[in-house]
């Protein structure tokens, strides 16, 4: 049985559920498990039950706050800062347009 939730984001019937997990300041997709949620409790912190789909060689699946965008995925790539030209390895796919260039300049 699947729990039922109430306004407030509490289980009023427990149940068993699959859920979806996003890192907290990224959004980006961390993974899954299955949880029971017992009555009076809330799913855990930052997941949904809403599922990302499957994966998209060079995409990251970002959680948007209602469903998953499927961005470009940066990470391991070298950019450059255009402030001073320092190469930096993206450790996030978040991207900044505003202070890095995939281009050396």
């Amino acid at each position: 049985m699947k729990p039922v939730f109430d306004e407030n984001g509490l289980a009023t019937v427990p149940g068993d559920m699959r859920c979806f997990y996003y890192d907290a300041e990224t959004s980006e997709y961390t993974g899954w498990s299955d949880e029971y949620i017992n009555t009076g409790v809330s799913m855990p912190a930052c997941s949904t039950g809403i599922d990302p789909g499957e994966n998209i060689p060079g995409k990251v699946a970002v959680f948007t706050g209602k469903g998953w965008s499927h961005e470009e995925d940066h990470r391991n790539e070298t950019v450059y800062s255009t402030e001073n030209g320092a190469a930096v390895t993206v450790v996030i796919s978040v991207p900044s347009k505003t202070v890095m260039s995939r281009f050396h300049r």
